[in-house]
């Protein structure tokens, strides 16, 4: 505590105030993102599509019965036979089904509402991530007007509740491995593991991209973020230590559990099929179009004969797959094949996300910033992401790889740190960073009103008699000035 002008000034004002910027900040990103997803939402896209109106009809039969057309109370285990949706967004609807009617509105409200409500966790995992705020009001920014958000939050398939509950999830083990934990926070310990547990449990039975991922990105949290405490959490805390472990072991068991029932169908009603394909059209060319090879070259025929099998064929699909979502043309020009998951022909990412995402990874590389434990988990996260394209055997789309999302946004706000960075030091050279004047003590410390102010100095001074130091701060025009600390109690 320091004692101004006889007024007590609390020593965390700066930052409170910090706080409340960056609260303020996550808050208008918000409501941007509400304004952009619901903006005409029943006819943007146009129509419903198969995966919506399964949804909407098996929502508004619950609401009425309690039971889907399977039969199956509230949906939890009814056979996907058609492929179509998971039972937690079917759930999410059932309200809106209820007060709208089985409509296109309806069914994506939902999801449009969990896109907007993933701005503010975005923001605070970027931030405990890189230790950023601006980094963190960047993410939740990008994020509101991010192209490909927008395409998952304005389609009811249940792709935005799964990404939303797959954030908190990782912000929980965030909040949970902090540094500067103690004892007496196992309460909130406690609460922030529950928290993890419920968004696994919604992210693995609310899309079949987030059910697939979720245990993979939950361990690599787990682990990066333990391994950056573990020298420096007291000894007091351990408990957290089972608290990790338990989000670990739920997102596993949340994950296959929804994978037994609704997984290997809610993915593809047939999900050999793309392997088959493959495999039977490499057999034939194989017996068409490749002769014996001459006797000096069996070795080659058994090599080339390997290439052909079922399983090196099935690994090369794989491959393609996971390769084909960081494809260019996916990411950023033309999209993946289903008009209906992207906006016009520009591609899942739009035009200002790529400089920011091109700086973000040019920092990233260059500055050596991928050693540190956010951004290897961030790192890790992008490439984790894909692996439900991969085992569904089919080249990648913006809903199977939405997982890609917040690790991308990241990158991008990354990005415009340093954009913002080098723009504040190109500005030094046009406008002047600080206020400079001289400080007449004798005349204007006599005046309690402009002992308030902020001053800067002009070449060397003394801090006058009361006063013990100046501290760095924001004048009136939010340039850089000097304030005047009164001697006093701590």
């Amino acid at each position: 505590m320091i004692q101004v002008d006889g007024a007590r000034v609390r020593t965390d004002l700066l930052e409170r105030s910090r706080e409340r910027a960056f609260a303020t900040s996550l808050f208008i990103a918000t409501v941007i993102a509400f304004v952009l997803r619901t903006a005409y939402l029943g006819s943007v896209p146009a129509g419903m599509d198969g995966a919506e109106a399964k949804v909407a009809f098996n929502a508004w039969l619950i609401g009425l019965t309690g039971n889907d057309e399977y039969g199956t109370f509230l949906g939890l285990s009814s056979p996907r036979i058609d492929g179509y949706g998971l039972p937690l967004f079917t759930l999410a609807a059932v309200p809106f089904t209820a007060i709208i009617g089985p409509s296109t509105l309806a069914v994506r409200l939902p999801a449009a509402l969990a896109g907007a409500l993933t701005v503010a966790p975005l923001g605070v995992l970027a931030w405990g991530l890189t230790g950023s705020r601006v980094s963190g009001i960047g993410a939740g920014g990008l994020l509101a007007i991010s192209t490909w958000h927008l395409q998952i939050s304005r389609t009811g398939d249940g792709a935005s509740l799964g990404l939303l509950a797959l954030i908190v999830a990782v912000l929980s083990i965030v909040e949970v491995t902090r540094r500067n934990s103690r004892a007496t926070q196992l309460r909130s310990q406690v609460s922030f593991g529950l928290l993890g547990v419920g968004g696994v449990a919604v992210a693995a039975f609310s899309h079949p991209a987030t059910m697939v991922v979720t245990p993979f990105i939950i361990a690599l949290a787990s682990m990066v973020r333990w391994r950056r405490g573990a020298r420096t959490q007291p000894t007091a805390v351990a408990g957290s230590r089972w608290i990790v472990v338990c989000l670990v072991l739920a997102s596993t068991s949340a994950s296959a559990f929804s994978w037994s029932i609704h997984g290997i169908v809610a993915i593809d009603p047939d999900p050999a099929r793309n392997a088959r394909e493959v495999i039977v059209d490499a057999t034939v060319s194989r017996r068409v179009g490749f002769a014996l090879p001459p006797t000096p070259f069996d070795w080659l025929a058994g090599f080339t004969e390997s290439l052909q099998s079922p399983a090196s064929v099935s690994a090369r699909v794989a491959i393609d797959a996971y390769a084909s979502v960081f494809d260019p043309t996916f990411l950023f020009t033309r999209g993946d094949h289903n008009r209906r998951r992207h906006a016009g022909e520009g591609g899942q990412s739009g035009l200002i996300e790529v400089p920011l995402l091109a700086t973000g990874v040019w920092t990233l590389l260059v500055s050596g910033k991928w050693r540190r434990p956010g951004w290897a988990l961030t790192t890790g996260w992008l490439l984790l992401a894909p692996i439900p394209a991969v085992l569904n055997l089919a080249r990648g789309d913006s809903s199977s790889a939405i997982a890609m999302v917040p690790a991308f946004i990241m990158l991008e706000a990354s990005g415009l740190v340093r954009v913002l960075h080098f723009a504040r030091r190109r500005s030094r050279f046009l406008i002047p960073p600080v206020v400079r004047r001289n400080v007449d003590w004798v005349s204007e410390l006599a005046d309690p009103a402009s002992r308030r102010r902020l001053y800067a100095i002009d070449g060397p001074a003394r801090v006058p008699a009361g006063y013990r130091s100046v501290i760095i701060g924001r004048g009136e025009d939010g340039r850089a000035a000097v304030h005047l600390i009164a001697a006093g109690p701590e």
